[in-house]
């Protein structure tokens, strides 16, 4: 009787279904890696059209083209890489707040002690910032939207 080498029909099987499963599973993985790939893209040009959108925003503050003071909103869209983007944003005053041992008036607007003996060139160079933190600022909020985004994932 003779020897015979190889393997049994089960053994061939049982490597066919775990070499399967691999391949399978590399393929799955592939598929993900795609999306995700894709989305890191689109979150990019996202970022992209917002940041541009900010700087838009902070020229035409600079150059006085805003309302005086309170809130402005404006709405738009922007193509980019193949995909259109919805944008808003909004632009407000904050309030600007002294620290209370620099500021003129106490918790009931009555005009507090000057400590201009102790401190004569600090407050006045207080005044002045607080005179211009007053004008100055504001919030600037973005927020970018396009088709395929869920609502949860808005980039702001």
């Amino acid at each position: 009787m003779k020897s015979q080498a190889g393997f049994t029909l089960a053994e061939v099987l049982v490597a066919m279904l775990i070499l399967s499963m691999g391949i399978v599973t590399i393929v799955s993985l592939q598929s993900v890696n795609t999306q995700k790939a894709v989305k890191a893209a689109q979150l990019t040009t996202a970022t992209m059209v917002a940041r541009s959108i900010m700087v838009d925003a902070y020229l035409k503050f600079y150059r006085k083209k805003f309302g005086s003071g309170g809130k402005e909103s404006k709405s738009g869209t922007a193509v980019a890489g193949g995909i259109t983007f919805k944008w808003m944003y909004t632009l407000k005053d904050v309030p600007f707040q002294m620290p209370e041992e620099f500021q003129e008036e106490d918790e009931e607007g009555q005009p507090k002690e000057s400590d201009e003996e102790e401190n004569p060139l600090l407050i006045p160079i207080l005044k002045s910032i607080n005179k211009y933190f007053k004008k100055a600022m504001r919030e600037l909020s973005v927020e970018v939207m396009w088709d395929g985004l869920k609502p949860e994932e808005k980039i702001f």
